[in-house]
């Protein structure tokens, strides 16, 4: 859970509940409910996150992801990467076709 993501990702910086909360401008308590999950962070609390500490990954954070996963979060699948070339080739042969036919239409075969 996302809760427990960004609980590691302080443990791993090193900081303890109430440092998180005088950084935040929370208290304590706050931060230790953020922390167990028992409210969920709004967006306020997302936009101070990411301003005081910007090296967060928030795709990693809200993602659900199984072991091993994290590497591969910002890597397109073979299916994307062929979807979209296919895509692309269509819509380049769409373009080729309304040139083509406009250089018809003034004799310019």
């Amino acid at each position: 859970m996302y809760y427990e993501k960004i609980r590691e990702f302080f443990r791993e910086k090193g900081l303890k509940q109430r440092e998180v909360a005088e950084i935040m401008g929370y208290s304590e308590t706050m931060i230790g409910r953020y922390f167990k999950g028992i409210n969920k962070v709004d967006a306020v609390f997302i936009t101070l996150l990411v301003e005081k500490f910007p090296e967060i990954d928030l795709q990693y954070i809200f993602t659900d992801s199984k072991e091993n996963d994290s590497e591969a979060l910002n890597e397109p699948t073979e299916e994307y990467v062929k979807t979209t070339i296919l895509n692309d080739i269509g819509e380049i042969e769409t373009k080729l076709k309304r040139i083509k036919e406009k250089l018809v239409q003034k004799g310019l075969e």
